[in-house]
């Protein structure tokens, strides 16, 4: 049975604590930085959050960096050649610790462009690893194994299915074939965590965008429900938030875009935090726990977690 703590105490409680460090955001056996939303060509915040992320990497030497889509405002790219590469990201994400193995999934932005683009670049890049639409990766350490499994979920929203000028490759994905690889991953999983990446949420407290929901809701939802990830992580609405629900042990965590944010009016009731502040979060995974930290665009910590194996929470 979980144990919920109000999200108004958490939000009150956290938002007094000073710029994370090292001793302040626990290391575990695999590690991870998390972003999502990057793409700003430098504007909004982008510049800062990706200072701030290289900081952060340089104390907290993260396993890889999960970059859940849309690296690419507004536009996507057009090919690995494509000049977006180097005024959008590698111009941008320079501090060598950032130079660390980014494992990347397909946001609605980079479907504008060529999707095969972003794929390809794994062959051109020492950093970037995209070797398909979806895709699953195992990281181990310290005898802890965690599978995290990207998805693409562009391609389940009618809005791109019907609007080819728009998002080209779209209807190109056959969206039956990767919820019933998705639900073969989930099965078969044998590793102490699964974590499942995609770039849409399954829910979320922002009112724009429910139709969008509602799709992503109605294909992942039911292969959630029955393989029970223990994390289901995701991007694009542009705010932190954390849903949890009774009877479903999945935490739904949503990272904030690394560079313009939304506020958000009013919280989910199933929401324990919700924050309309640009930032990034990691994660830290050991044999019996995970805990989450969500940062803002200069590394204050607004929100922490911790996941048992029993499911409780252990902080804030």
């Amino acid at each position: 049975m979980r144990s919920f703590l109000k999200p108004l105490a958490i939000c009150a409680a956290l938002m007094t604590l000073p710029v994370a460090n090292s001793q302040e955001i626990d290391r575990g056996d695999v590690n991870f930085l998390i972003v999502s939303d990057l793409g700003a060509f430098g504007g909004a915040d982008q510049k800062v959050v990706a200072q701030t992320l290289g900081e952060t990497a340089e104390q907290y030497h993260p396993t890889a960096i999960l970059n859940l889509g849309d690296t690419f405002h507004f536009w996507g790219v057009e090919s690995v050649d494509d000049p977006g590469w180097k005024s959008n990201f590698e111009d941008i994400y320079t501090n060598p610790w950032l130079h660390s193995l980014w494992y990347c999934a397909l946001g609605n932005h980079d479907y504008q462009g060529n999707t095969q683009a972003l794929i390809d670049y794994t062959d051109r890049s020492r950093r970037w690893n995209m070797p398909d639409h979806y895709f699953t990766k195992t990281f181990k350490g310290k005898g802890t194994e965690v599978e995290v499994i990207f998805i693409d979920s562009t391609p389940y929203l009618d809005r791109a299915q019907s609007q080819p000028e728009i998002y080209p490759h779209a209807c190109l994905q056959d969206t039956a074939a990767q919820t019933a690889w998705l639900a073969e991953k989930l099965a078969r999983s044998s590793a102490d965590w699964v974590i499942v990446a995609a770039h849409h949420p399954v829910y979320s407290s922002r009112p724009d965008n429910s139709r969008q929901r509602k799709n992503i809701f109605e294909h992942l939802a039911p292969v959630l429900m029955q393989h029970r990830p223990d994390i289901y992580i995701s991007g694009d609405v542009h705010c932190f938030e954390h849903f949890a629900f009774d009877g479903d042990p999945t935490d739904y965590i949503t990272c904030s875009s690394g560079s313009e944010a939304y506020p958000v009016a009013n919280p989910h009731a199933n929401t324990l935090f919700t924050s309309g502040l640009s930032g990034f979060c990691t994660m830290s995974v050991s044999k019996d726990k995970i805990d989450i930290s969500m940062l803002d665009k200069n590394g204050r910590i607004l929100y922490q977690y911790t996941k048992h194996k029993d499911n409780t929470t252990a902080k804030p």
